[in-house]
């Protein structure tokens, strides 16, 4: 006779295939076959968003994962509405301070940082993947402050080497540095307190 143990393990078993079953529909890569992305690149989805997150502490009422979870909306949004885009899977890290020296957010427990050229180098990478796989515009977000700089110079690099074979690589500002502004005016406008990291923005946007 099964036990309970053994009941819940076939139950995990038969959930498996489901789990493991790439959802078509999805927008994002990591929930396709590499056949269903080649599918998608020929019926026209040849744009590529590569949106980057963080790993730094949000103060004691929001989780570590809340610029991955923004990202993550966001990019999807865009990808409907631009009605010809594909996600690369969101890099949950970018550059938080020096751990070395418990500097920025790496002087609270729990917080991740890569450093400048190791955040610049994945995005390198993951664009240099994208353009092999066919897309044509690759996108690159940050919804983190720190490495805005770097995804801007490395577009900038890439697109100038990849440009004369048909790919573009653009970096796209407004979604950190324009929104943050208009959010500002609108509590200033408003007289809302609780700006600044952590605050009623990053709140209210989870």
């Amino acid at each position: 006779m099964l036990n309970a143990v053994s009941i819940a393990a076939l139950m995990v078993l038969l959930a498996v295939p489901q789990l493991l079953h790439a959802q078509a529909n999805s927008l994002f890569i990591e929930d396709l076959t590499w056949e269903e992305v080649a599918a998608a690149l020929k019926a026209g989805k040849t744009t590529a968003l590569f949106y980057t997150g963080g790993g730094e502490q949000n103060g004691p009422h929001l989780a570590f994962g809340k610029h991955n979870a923004v990202a993550r909306y966001v990019a999807e949004r865009i990808a409907k509405e631009l009605g010809n885009a594909l996600i690369y899977p969101v890099l949950p890290y970018s550059p938080s301070g020096d751990p070395s020296k418990k500097e920025g957010q790496m002087a609270f427990p729990g917080s991740s940082s890569l450093t400048d050229e190791t955040y610049g180098m994945v995005a390198r990478d993951i664009v240099l993947g994208a353009a092999t796989a066919g897309f044509r515009d690759i996108i690159l977000i940050g919804d983190h402050g720190g490495g805005q700089d770097v995804l801007k110079q490395t577009a900038a690099t890439l697109d100038a080497r990849l440009k004369p074979a048909g790919a573009r690589v653009f970096y796209c500002d407004d979604l950190y540095f324009k929104s943050r502004d208009e959010f500002s005016s609108y509590l200033r406008d408003h007289k809302i307190t609780g700006e600044g990291h952590a605050g009623v923005e990053d709140t209210s946007a989870i």
